[in-house]
């Protein structure tokens, strides 16, 4: 009996060390956001330009949206869509045209900035996203049950100084 006993806690802490041995922490995240200056588009209207590089190894996906701050009044902050979500690779950048066609942007030019959301593309994120949208889940669980949004990482640009 003592026997069985030591065999089945030594293969317990067994797998338990080698479950230590192969977990590896992700690497973490790290977007680098960018304001890239002003521009005019092609009817004239206002455009801040931001350039969002995903400086990890890992592949995120950039939400269709962002939020602006404004820096003395944290209540005229809002959110404005920006399309779909980007998928960014390691290493890969892109520029976001956020218009400046309305307020608070054009009554304080210098104390705004953009937040973008993002989150690391993976199987679960899938998941997430599924379940949070999904009408069969709304339907059928109940509600203590159900998921509420899908966690997402902010990355604030520098606050607009120009």
């Amino acid at each position: 009996m003592r026997k069985s006993t030591y065999i089945v806690v030594g293969l317990l802490l067994g797998a338990i060390l080698l479950a230590f041995a192969l977990y590896r922490s992700s690497a973490p995240v790290i977007i680098n956001v960018r304001f890239l200056g002003y521009t005019n588009g092609v009817t004239g209207e206002r455009f801040a330009r931001f350039g969002i590089t995903n400086q990890s190894g890992a592949t995120i996906r950039r939400w269709g949206h962002f939020d602006r701050e404004v820096r003395k009044s944290p209540s005229l902050a809002y959110t404005r869509s920006l399309g779909s979500h980007v998928l960014l690779s390691p290493g890969q950048a892109e520029v976001v045209l956020v218009p400046l066609d309305a307020k608070p942007a054009a009554t304080y030019q210098r104390d705004w900035r953009a937040v973008f959301y993002w989150r690391r593309e993976d199987l679960k994120t899938r998941f997430d996203i599924w379940a949070d949208s999904s009408s069969w889940l709304k339907t059928w669980l109940p509600t203590w049950l159900q998921r509420r949004g899908v966690h997402v990482h902010a990355a604030p640009s520098e606050w607009m100084d120009q």
